[in-house]
């Protein structure tokens, strides 16, 4: 099971806000790129990936997403990015 991101990239500008990534000047996470894209995806810090984050916190995969689909929809609020980006926190009850 994969988590299911929107690529609104909330997470990437409250990353470089709190000082959790290194920020740029419009304050998000310094290798977040133009289109959205994470420059540093496959090499990205344990904070950056939700799948290993579940691991480390020992929650099951759906659940976690769950709880950070939320997270995403409430951070997707606080920036203002466009509803067309929100998640559907209940794809993963659905999954089996």
């Amino acid at each position: 099971m994969e988590f299911i991101c929107s690529q609104c990239a909330a997470c990437c500008r409250m990353a470089g806000d709190m000082g959790i990534m290194p920020r740029r000047d419009d304050g998000a996470c310094k290798y977040l790129t133009k289109d959205n894209q994470c420059s540093i995806y496959e090499t990205r810090p344990l904070e950056c990936n939700v799948k290993k984050m579940a691991k480390h916190f020992g929650k099951k995969e759906k659940d976690y997403y769950k709880t950070v689909s939320k997270t995403c929809n409430s951070l997707m609020e606080y920036y203002k990015i466009d509803n067309k980006y929100r998640l559907d926190p209940d794809i993963y009850s659905k999954e089996k």
